[in-house]
């Protein structure tokens, strides 16, 4: 506290003397503190002191600036200074939740599903089953891109919303004549 005579009589003496009363009363308390959180890692222990040391020094009347300091806490004991770039977290934090609305947007259009959504998928990849177009699908939304699959059924045509969509979108997977047989002979064995 700058500028606060702490020794003398009058505001100052008044406050030296209440922060002294808070100090012995904070120090019995993180005494008590210190006995139940024995296995507690230091961290944890600093934060919880600290937020106890903030709380006991506003009942006691003293000021109370910087008390509980999370980065100083954090930066201790993780051995690391801040980068001081704030909103980092947020934006690691948006490209996550991206991932995930990717994730559950491929999921929501997986083979043929949802034909009016298409419109909004990045990628559309179209092909007869077993081709592979749902774990690549799924590979694609783990990195970030929404894409929707359409089977090519014998017999049945297409969804008219696929003719609607940008041709540069739409993907076709191919595969041999021979490892589609096998792949079917083999799937429809007991």
């Amino acid at each position: 506290m700058t500028g606060v005579d702490t020794h003398g009589p009058g505001v100052g003496g008044r406050l030296c003397r209440q922060c002294d009363v808070f100090a012995d009363q904070a120090a019995k308390h993180l005494l008590h503190l210190e006995q139940d959180f024995v296995d507690v890692d230091d961290a944890r222990f600093e934060l919880l002191a600290a937020r106890e040391g903030e709380q006991l020094a506003r009942q006691s009347g003293c000021a109370v600036g910087g008390a509980l300091d999370f980065g100083e806490i954090l930066a201790n004991a993780l051995g690391q200074e801040p980068l001081g770039h704030p909103g980092l977290y947020r934006r690691l934090n948006q490209v996550y939740f991206d991932r995930v609305a990717a994730i559950d947007f491929t999921m929501a259009h997986d083979d043929g599903q949802d034909p009016s959504g298409w419109s909004e998928a990045e990628i559309v990849l179209l092909g007869v089953s077993r081709v592979g177009k749902t774990p690549l699908s799924m590979y694609l939304a783990v990195l970030g891109w929404r894409v929707a699959n359409v089977p090519l059924v014998l017999n049945l045509d297409p969804s008219p919303e696929l003719f609607r969509l940008d041709p540069r979108r739409v993907i076709g997977l191919t595969m041999e004549a021979g490892q589609l047989v096998f792949l079917g002979v083999f799937l429809l064995q007991p």
